[in-house]
C-alpha cells in the first residue's frame, strides 16, 4: 500500500578478531570502543601450534602406560612383552584463562588484558603381551 510506519529497530552486528600477539589485545578493544562498539561479550585464549606439545604429551603418555604396566605385571610375578595394540584416544588442549578486564583509566593507556595457560593432555590405551 505504500504507506511508511516508523517503529523501534535493533541492529547487532557481530566480530571475530583472531591476534598472535596478547600485548595487542587492550589496544584492539580500546580501538573498537572509540569506534562505537557499546558491547563486549567474550574473550578467549588458544594456543597457535600444539603439534609439539601433542607429541610430547603422547611420548610421556606411552612412557607412563609402560611403568604402570611393568608394575602390575611384576607385582602379579609376570614380565612385560612386546605390545600388542595401542588405541589414541582425542588429544586435548584446554586454556584456562585468568581473563581480566579492567577499563583504562588514562587517555593514554589501553585497557589491560592478562592472558593464563594452555594445557595438552594425550590419554592412551596400551595393550602389552604378559610372559
Amino acid at each position: 500500500n505504500g504507506r511508511t510506519i516508523l517503529g523501534q529497530y535493533v541492529v547487532s552486528n557481530s566480530i571475530n578478531i583472531l591476534i598472535s600477539s596478547i600485548e595487542k589485545t587492550g589496544q584492539i578493544i580500546d580501538g573498537a570502543v572509540k569506534a562505537g562498539a557499546n558491547q563486549f561479550d567474550s574473550l578467549s585464549f588458544s594456543a597457535g601450534e600444539t603439534s609439539e606439545a601433542e607429541k610430547q604429551a603422547r611420548i610421556l603418555a606411552l612412557r607412563d602406560a609402560e611403568q604402570k604396566a611393568i608394575t602390575l605385571a611384576s607385582t602379579s610375578g609376570c614380565s612385560v612383552g612386546k605390545i600388542i595394540s595401542i588405541k589414541e584416544r582425542q588429544a586435548i588442549t584446554e586454556s584456562i584463562s585468568n581473563t581480566v578486564l579492567y577499563a583504562a583509566k588514562k587517555e593514554n593507556s589501553s585497557t589491560p588484558v592478562s592472558g593464563g595457560k594452555t594445557s595438552v593432555s594425550v590419554n592412551v590405551e596400551v595393550v602389552y603381551e604378559i610372559q
